[in-house]
């Protein structure tokens, strides 16, 4: 979608400066742009048929909009934190090139313009297609725009504010690792494998209807009967094998029906794993 609205605004900037040997040119660029990205074109429609039984992808307001503008500065903590950290910089960075001058500022003018327009194509393609497709990681790959609009705006600024919003972001990025580090590595981690394999006995079955926890114990508990109950229809059976053999995938709760004796249901909250068992 970048490269697209990138080739767009090219051709209406040629069109305008009657370039016409630079039109032609990026037509026909264009088009072999367009057959190299036909065998992702071919997939993501596949894909897209494939999640209309069911994605995990939802657009709501104004939680998407938080989402989309913190998360670059959020990390670990809360988007809200991200969101009012962006808004203060992006907002203030958008006022100095109007303030100095559009002419001035092209190149962050134009960053930011293609920025948003990915993000309002996505949003009306969700709207077309009826299958929402604008989620905040996705748009990572565009994220870069932003900062070099932000780093043309800012080298023109005085030092003392480049200096504060440099350690605005420092200061964001070491409460986020220190936070990871924290999280990935806590000893915690370990007692609910601890937990099941203290209590765990021959014939118990293991099911979980998130595959994130699930894989963990999966790998950990290969010689138990285990069932993925896949909710959200993902469509990566192949990938599950790594599971296999004893693992069973699910769209409907009919392997419950399979479940003899103790069944554990272990479902994952806030990145902890919690059994339950019946």
């Amino acid at each position: 979608m970048t490269a697209g609205i990138i080739n767009i605004i090219l051709l209406i900037y040629f069109i305008k400066t009657k370039n016409k040997k630079a039109c032609i040119t990026l037509i026909i660029l264009g088009i072999l742009q367009g057959l190299l990205y036909l065998p992702w074109m071919i997939y993501f429609l596949s894909q897209l048929n494939h999640v209309k039984k069911g994605f995990w992808i939802e657009i709501k307001f104004p939680k998407t909009l938080i989402e989309i503008l913190g998360f670059t500065f959020s990390g670990n903590l809360e988007f809200k934190i991200g969101f009012v950290v962006a808004i203060l910089i992006y907002s203030y960075g958008i006022f100095r090139i109007f303030k100095k001058g559009i002419k001035e500022n092209k190149i962050a003018l134009f960053c930011i313009l293609i920025y948003s327009l990915v993000i309002l194509s996505a949003y009306f393609m969700s709207k077309y297609l009826k299958q929402d497709i604008l989620y905040y990681r996705y748009i990572f790959v565009v994220t870069g725009l932003m900062f070099l609009a932000l780093s043309f705006v800012l080298s023109k600024e005085n030092t003392k504010l480049i200096i504060i919003i440099c350690a605005v972001i420092l200061i964001l990025g070491i409460i986020n690792n220190i936070s990871m580090i924290k999280e990935n590595y806590s000893k915690d981690n370990k007692k609910p494998i601890d937990y099941i394999r203290e209590n765990i006995k021959d014939g118990d079955v293991l099911t979980f209807p998130n595959i994130g926890s699930g894989s963990v114990i999966a790998i950990n508990f290969s010689n138990y009967k285990q069932y993925y109950y896949n909710k959200s229809h993902w469509g990566i059976e192949e990938a599950y094998k790594a599971f296999g053999p004893q693992m069973g995938i699910y769209f409907d709760t009919d392997f419950v029906k399979e479940c003899k004796g103790r069944t554990w249901i272990i479902t994952s909250r806030k990145q902890n794993i919690l059994c339950r068992k019946f």
